[in-house]
């Protein structure tokens, strides 16, 4: 009762197995990606990122932190939208869309190609490249797979994330880009029919 959705639309038991065994793929994808650039660069001491003795101050921790947000929500926001592309879409970000009703294991359930493009690389890349230490890179990866669960998981208790964003999204598609809300209020895309309003036709469904 507690769903943001109705609980005629939720799904069955089979499509929530479905959807944690492509899910479990997909995470065995992101954890064999690491392993092969560690293999790369020849072990940690080598490796993209910082494994240094000393530990970040809290300024850094939290700078880095919130540096990783904004990064993830630019970078989510321009990926998503291209994957809503009608040349795109059916192709790959369909998958994703299966659920219309969500659950957290949704969050993960999409094309490979997808799970790179939008959920592994605008995560992890900016704090590479940024040299953040990697207790920074894992506290905030940590931090992403809970808010990516929680926009996801169909329920709003706590509003942090507001999880109704993302649900409505996979409600109508065609609104909350985004992770936060932020690019979507920029660009206006945080209402639903905005494209309407503008006299743009988005066929991806």
């Amino acid at each position: 009762r507690h769903k943001i959705q109705s609980p005629r639309r939720q799904p069955t038991r089979q499509q929530i197995l479905h959807c944690i065994k492509i899910s479990l793929f997909n995470h065995t994808i992101s954890m064999a990606m690491h392993g092969a650039m560690l293999y790369i660069a020849g072990g940690f001491d080598h490796s993209l990122m910082n494994f240094g003795p000393d530990i970040p101050s809290l300024t850094t921790f939290i700078g880095d932190f919130f540096f990783a947000l904004l990064a993830r929500e630019i970078s989510f926001y321009y990926v998503h939208r291209a994957l809503h592309h009608p040349r795109i879409y059916a192709y790959i970000h369909k998958m994703h869309h299966k659920y219309i009703t969500p659950v957290a294991f949704a969050a993960e359930y999409a094309h490979p190609i997808e799970h790179i493009l939008a959920n592994v690389l605008p995560i992890t890349l900016p704090l590479y490249l940024k040299g953040a230490h990697g207790l920074s890179i894992m506290a905030f990866v940590t931090f992403e797979l809970w808010e990516a669960a929680a926009d996801h998981s169909g329920y709003d208790f706590l509003k942090l994330p507001p999880a109704e964003l993302h649900d409505l999204h996979h409600e109508k598609f065609r609104v909350n880009y985004g992770t936060i809300g932020l690019m979507d209020w920029i660009h206006g895309t945080d209402t639903y029919g905005w494209d309407r309003k503008e006299g743009k036709v988005d066929k991806a469904k």
